[in-house]
């Protein structure tokens, strides 16, 4: 097995490898494979397989190191209340800014059964950090066991600006349409 600077790191600096790759577009959606990662490592197939268990494994790492950034992000501006239209042009240029990690996040159907197996008992990356967030953006309290209304327009929020982020068209109507989107909502 070929030596490498990756092959010391800690798994979490391989998961962050591997999502900046899919951020600077030099993963492509079709090269997310066992090989196509460990090549982009400069590691065998078996790292994979070795710290993750599957492929669904290092994936899935990655796709909630992306929710935490989100997260933190959205978190971020309501500390510094920002406000509603800061929150949501943050999340639509999140998603528009990565969108290789944006699918990943939002779109792959991971196999439960196979991260139960190898130790991971999520079922997705959780965007429950990133509804919150949302969802505290414009007053809401939006969690599950709160007010039943309140925790579906947080739901529709979020699922609107997933919509204007993942629609064809350009940046800045995305993000005329999240501001509008808020504007209504307030």
């Amino acid at each position: 097995m070929a030596s490498s600077k990756a092959s010391h790191e800690p798994t979490v600096d391989l998961v962050h490898q591997v999502r900046r790759a899919l951020e600077k577009g030099a993963l492509p959606a079709d090269a997310l494979s066992s090989r196509g990662i460990a090549a982009l490592l400069g590691q065998s197939t078996s790292v994979v397989y070795h710290r993750w268990g599957s492929l669904d494994g290092l994936l899935f790492a990655v796709a909630t190191s992306g929710f935490d950034e989100l997260a933190t992000k959205l978190e971020t501006l309501l500390t510094e209340k920002r406000g509603a239209k800061k929150v949501a042009e943050a999340y639509v240029s999140f998603a528009l800014d990565r969108p290789a990690l944006y699918a990943l996040m939002t779109e792959r159907p991971f196999d439960a059964d196979a991260l139960r197996a190898g130790g991971i008992t999520a079922k997705r990356p959780s965007a429950t950090r990133v509804t919150k967030a949302l969802a505290a953006s414009l007053g809401l309290k939006g969690g599950k066991n709160d007010d039943p209304d309140e925790a579906d327009d947080a739901r529709l929020f979020h699922a609107a600006l997933h919509g204007l982020a993942v629609l064809p068209g350009d940046r800045e109507a995305a993000l005329r349409a999240a501001r509008r989107l808020v504007k209504r909502l307030g």
